[in-house]
């Protein structure tokens, strides 16, 4: 499954504190226009080399009376190519003139963007301490822990395995498959247990990155099994390897897909 991912989509704030949490005193930032949320993204350019990011906001040269900007007469008479010209360059110093005033404003904002996750994250550790008895703290799997940030949130989910295997795949951003089958402890067992498989499917997998990857799944299933399973119903994660780009070639005979 192919998601488009826009990093530039969301709060400039947030994004560039999660990508550079140790910048946040260096960045300059210019406001380039009206900043409309449903329209445009908030970046409109970031040069990460330079700490340089240009803003879809109004930034205090707004404030400034439009006669400081362009008289009445400028693009009025003769030469009016030249006069545009002209006023465009006054308006690029005046905006560079502003920078230092937008840059502080925009790094008070990254300043309070990091208070605010620091306070999550301590809420977010308390409420899984207390609450569903996970130190979160103690968690070294990347994904263990993203599925434990959630947990609170998809907690009630339990047992919808539908719902369960897609956000397998938000988590794991691979291609996931689940399907239902039977399982037992020996081959002569008289009765079996249900058993659901989640299927991460794999384009050109190498043997060393399906070991990896399988190694870094199986505390995840583990967390599935414990949060997110009925106690009678057997789960497992595992991974498939296929040069098809579609997944439903690696299914086995008698089996049904959910």
């Amino acid at each position: 499954m192919d998601h488009e991912k826009n990093i530039f989509e969301g709060k400039a704030e947030m994004l560039l504190h999660y990508l550079y949490p140790e910048l946040d005193e260096v960045w300059r930032a210019k406001y380039r226009g009206s900043f409309y949320r449903n329209y445009s993204p908030d970046i409109k350019w970031v040069d990460f080399n330079e700490k340089r990011v240009e803003l879809s906001r109004d930034g205090m040269l707004k404030l400034l009376p439009q006669g400081l900007l362009n008289g009445e007469y400028d693009l009025k008479g003769e030469d009016v190519h030249g006069k545009e010209e002209s006023m465009k360059n006054r308006i690029k110093i005046l905006e560079d003139a502003f920078m230092p005033f937008n840059s502080y404003y925009f790094k008070y904002g990254l300043k309070v963007e990091r208070e605010t996750s620091q306070w999550l994250e301590q809420k977010l550790e308390y409420v899984l301490n207390e609450v569903y008895g996970v130190d979160y703290t103690a968690i070294t799997n990347r994904y263990v822990r993203e599925m434990a940030t959630i947990l609170p949130y998809v907690c009630g989910h339990k047992g919808e395995l539908s719902y369960i295997y897609r956000l397998l795949e938000a988590v794991i951003g691979l291609p996931v498959i689940a399907y239902r089958s039977n399982y037992s402890l020996s081959e002569s067992a008289l009765s079996t247990l249900p058993k659901v498989t989640f299927v991460v499917v794999y384009f050109g997998l190498s043997p060393k990155n399906y070991a990896n990857l399988d190694a870094e799944l199986e505390p995840l299933s583990q967390f599935i099994s414990e949060w997110l399973m009925p106690f009678e119903l057997y789960c497992d994660i595992e991974v498939k390897e296929t040069v098809k780009k579609s997944p439903y070639n690696i299914l086995n005979y008698n089996m049904h897909t959910i």
